[in-house]
């Protein structure tokens, strides 16, 4: 624990020596020692000592006792008076500045040290209380919640800024006013006033209730603050404004009345889902899609007759977020009673009424044909960027199957990583089309057998940027521009054609990047012979954490080690 500064005010230069070196014996540090008023106020501003040593009577135009009203509204420091003087006049010039002490000389080290110790943790104490008023007043203004304080006699005690607001009028205005007369423009106290209320029941009341005045729906609650006595000496309220919430219930008791002939007549299958997942309701809808009637399904519970075993874990999980956060839109596979599949999107949302969630309200849509037409456009998708591919590697015969072996391989870590369908069909997508920019490199140089010029690298190099040229203007469902920008990009930096580096890259590229260095060491090459798999291997080690994504060279030296991929092979998808 750090020694407490202490700055010595004393113009007797023997007497503050002494005083020093009580200090020291203490255990406490001297800051400075000042001879005068003025230097003191100096030292004060410069040091910001823990406690001011300050003797009354100094030489010059300042005594201490002005030295010390200055360091204390300037600094907030604690001062202790050291004087051999002790007369009235005296004591009451001090006592305005609020010392923390009072010593009169001659003094014994035992009374310095308690003096100090006292001063130091009344000035803390002093401090936390101040800070703990300020974080209080800040949080009480910062609510969005009316707040007020009111005493037994209804007079406002406190009202925080949004309380003001609402009021449109200052603090000075409101402060000392009669609630009633301030907020309802009444003489007196209503019979629902809930400091009325409280005052009679000696408990916490609350209500809801409109206020005219305001155009505005609160809910209202009040509780008593007791004295030591048990009896009540004033209560806090808070005000929320459910405006919204009850036009919303106005909204939903209005639907209410005839939503039963919307709900009977909808054209697609409508859900009403209690709190214990129970169901409720279902229109005839649901039973002219899937064939399960009212009869079947009202009162059971998840999981749903309609629910598929694959899917039961995802389904499940789905259902409970939805009810415990709200509206929501969801597309999930079910099946119908025969067994066949098909696909709904859910728009869902809770009803909750007085703050109590009542219910779950479900709407299906049958996307099935949808879903099939995305997966027919995904398939299109992957076989042009697999024609793709193949077209571009007639230029270049020595990498032929190569950005086919690296999607594969991309695909594979990227699912024992955990990647999602949809970040999945990117990678693969990616793989399959991240050295397209090589259509920009001169064929020459792909084919070249020997050792190639700076410029030539350079060339090579290029295709990276080429590539994101090409797909960037492209309506792809997913970025894979992206991939054939960065699959050459490090984790350190070291990589082409940005040397950018760590978090800057995405998951998907540092997979691509990784599989891209595995595939192309274990393939021939013109001027190169294919590398051996502990080549490789030693390669992915050897950069692991460095140019290398730690997790990515885990998963594909598991892969590589256990044959799921061999390196060299012929690709899955051209065998």
């Amino acid at each position: 624990m750090a020694k407490a500064q202490i700055l010595i005010v004393e113009d007797e230069r023997i007497l503050a020596e002494d005083i020093r070196g009580s200090l020291a014996n203490l255990g406490f540090s001297v800051a400075a020692v000042s001879s005068s008023g003025e230097a003191a106020i100096e030292k004060a501003e410069e040091l910001r000592p823990d406690l001011v040593l300050m003797d009354i009577v100094l030489r010059g135009d300042m005594d201490g006792i002005q030295a010390a009203e200055q360091i204390r509204t300037r600094f907030n420091i604690p001062v202790v008076y050291l004087t051999a003087y002790a007369d009235e006049k005296r004591l009451e010039r001090a006592k305005l500045t609020q010392p923390f002490g009072y010593i009169l000389k001659p003094f014994d080290d035992r009374e310095l040290h308690t003096n100090i110790e006292m001063a130091l943790y009344r000035h803390k104490m002093e401090r936390e209380l101040k800070q703990s008023e300020e974080d209080w007043r800040n949080s009480f203004d910062a609510l969005e919640d009316v707040m007020l304080i009111v005493d037994k006699d209804f007079n406002i005690e406190n009202i925080n800024e949004s309380g003001l607001a609402l009021l449109g009028q200052s603090r000075e205005e409101v402060i000392g006013r009669k609630c009633y007369e301030i907020i309802h423009g009444a003489d007196g106290p209503a019979e629902y006033c809930l400091c009325r209320r409280l005052l009679e029941s000696k408990k916490m009341e609350s209500i809801e209730r409109y206020e005219e005045r305001f155009g505005r729906h609160f809910s209202m609650k009040g509780a008593p603050i007791f004295d030591e006595n048990g009896e009540i000496m004033k209560s806090v309220h808070l005000w929320r404004d459910i405006t919204e919430r009850k036009r919303a219930e106005e909204a939903l008791r209005e639907s209410e009345e005839f939503s039963s002939s919307l709900l009977d007549n909808a054209p697609n299958p409508i859900l009403v889902i209690n709190p214990d997942t129970s169901v409720r309701y279902v229109n005839p809808a649901l039973q002219k899609l899937t064939g399960f009637s009212s009869r079947d399904v009202v009162g059971t519970k998840a999981p749903y007759a309609w629910w598929t075993q694959e899917t039961l874990q995802k389904t499940s999980k789905d259902l409970e977020e939805a009810m415990r956060k709200g509206a929501g839109r969801l597309e999930e596979l079910f099946q119908k009673r025969d067994g066949e599949r098909f696909w709904v999107e859910i728009t869902s949302v809770p009803v909750i009424t007085h703050g109590e969630f009542k219910y779950y309200l479900a709407n299906w849509l049958d996307i099935t044909e949808r879903k099939r037409a995305e997966e027919q456009l995904e398939r299109s998708f992957v076989d042009l960027a697999r024609a793709l591919s193949r077209t571009m590697e007639t230029r270049d015969p020595y990498t032929s199957g190569h950005q086919q072996r690296v999607a594969e391989l991309a695909h594979l870590v990227g699912k024992k990583i955990g990647l999602n369908g949809d970040r999945l069909n990117w990678l693969y997508i990616g793989g399959l089309i991240h050295d397209i920019g090589k259509f920009s490199t001169p064929e020459m140089i792909l084919t070249n057998p020997g050792e190639l010029t700076n410029e030539e690298w350079s060339l090579i190099r290029a295709h990276a940027k080429q590539g994101y040229d090409i797909l960037k203007g492209t309506r792809l469902p997913w970025p894979v521009a992206e991939l054939a920008l960065h699959h050459h990009e490090r984790l350190d930096g070291s990589g082409y054609p940005h040397g950018i580096s760590g978090d800057k890259l995405i998951l998907e590229v540092r997979i691509l990047g990784v599989c891209d260095v595995v595939e192309a060491m274990g393939s021939h090459r013109p001027y190169r012979p294919a590398r051996t798999k502990e080549q490789v291997l030693q390669e992915l080690q050897t950069g692991r954490g460095t140019k290398y994504d730690v997790d990515v060279v885990d998963v594909v030296v598991e892969i590589v080690e256990s044959g799921e991929f061999e390196l060299g092979a012929e690709s899955l998808s051209s065998a």
